[in-house]
């Protein structure tokens, strides 16, 4: 990392360590920006500040104490049936006091999710860098997805550096006016988070795999009986399709289309199992259970922990999905995952490229301790 930062000509090093601000809102973000935190923590000139916005609660503990994060701020913004207006806005009046307080040298977001939205506008109000990791997708209509995609583009007006994952990204922000200086090409950080996640299970049995899972009540008497479910998929040697099937924009008739599409599938392949863990949100929970429920090869199963999903994707030979997160995370050592039964195209495209060559950490350090010390750095880069 300092020879990175050092042939971008950064010869001089700061007095002490500064404070880079990592805001974390999603599962899906903290898994991507693990690796971010690890690099930020193993530098000898910079210290990560980690703040959880608390946009997914439970969901997110087992990911905090599979990576080893330390969490130095708990926003707990999250209520029953809260609107989007309303958690946005409960982040962002949350994130400015942490701010007026911390004075962190920059801020790191990752992805289009409300926390991302609400940090960069905190940043933005507050004159401090904000730095967008998978900065750049976009699909062109505001509405899919609903509403990632107008987070997407208001956080690039707030961005000062952007850390894109492909060149299709990079030039959807050039399009845009962003200037290119503004810009890195970095791949994707979950690459990295995998590569973590598989190096710290190397030797381990898979009974020795996962925590107690969030939301295990809903599916198990007991929730350890969670890992025993996992467990036993992962020993059995029958082909697994793995299923994810999530997103707001599927809530519905889409949803019910592709829940149509695995029973199809199911009947037609009798010796595959079809495994889908369930998320817990009751518009996809409901109707998993009305739908699929009752077929001896579908196995609707509690939430999967990170360290037992990243096992259960090793003993997939195909993965049905409507999430463009899982074809980004089983890129970097699958074979390539066909588009058949997505409800929509990938947002993020891949490229070979862009596998394994994920740069961001060093570039946004060394960016930040070039410009740590002077506080005028917002305005220069806007």
């Amino acid at each position: 990392m300092v020879k990175a930062a050092m042939s971008m000509g950064l010869s001089s090093m700061p007095s002490e360590a500064v404070t880079i601000m990592v805001v974390i809102g999603t599962r899906p973000e903290s898994i991507k920006l693990a690796p971010v935190i690890e690099a930020i923590r193993s530098s000898h000139w910079a210290k990560a500040s980690v703040v959880l916005t608390g946009q997914h609660s439970d969901l997110i503990d087992p990911l905090i104490q599979s990576f080893g994060l330390e969490v130095h701020h708990h926003l707990r913004v999250m209520q029953p049936n809260q609107s989007l207006a309303s958690v946005t806005a409960k982040i962002l009046e949350k994130l400015d006091q942490l701010l007026l307080a911390q004075r962190p040298a920059a801020i790191i977001g990752q992805g289009d999710t409300a926390s991302v939205l609400a940090g960069s506008m905190a940043s933005f109000f507050r004159q401090i860098p904000f730095a967008h990791v998978e900065a750049g997708l976009r699909t062109g209509d505001l509405l899919a997805p609903f509403p990632e995609e107008l987070n997407r583009v208001l956080t690039s007006k707030m961005t000062t550096w952007h850390f894109a994952p492909t060149e299709t990204a990079k030039a959807n922000l050039v399009a845009e006016a962003v200037p290119e200086s503004r810009i890195w090409v970095t791949g994707n950080t979950v690459i990295d988070a995998l590569k973590l996640c598989l190096s710290r299970q190397a030797g381990l049995s898979n009974d020795k795999l996962g925590t107690v899972v969030p939301n295990a009540a809903r599916f198990t008497a007991h929730p350890s009986e969670a890992l025993d479910h996992w467990h036993a998929m992962l020993a059995s040697s029958r082909p697994m399709v793995l299923i994810t099937a999530h997103r707001r924009e599927n809530f519905g008739q889409p949803l019910r289309s592709i829940y149509r599409a695995i029973l199809q599938l199911a009947s037609r392949h009798q010796d595959h199992d079809f495994v889908y863990p369930v998320h817990p949100n009751p518009q996809v929970r409901d109707v998993a259970f009305e739908m699929l429920a009752g077929h001896s090869n579908i196995h609707l199963m509690p939430p999967a922990d990170y360290p037992i999903f990243c096992q259960l994707m090793r003993c997939c030979v195909t993965r049905p999905r409507d999430l463009r997160q899982l074809r980004s995370v089983a890129t970097g050592w699958l074979e390539p995952i066909p588009k058949t039964l997505s409800s929509r195209s990938m947002f993020c495209s891949l490229s070979p490229s862009s596998i394994g060559r994920w740069q961001m950490p060093d570039h946004l350090m060394a960016t930040v301790r070039r410009r740590s010390g002077l506080r005028q750095c917002f305005a220069r880069a806007s």
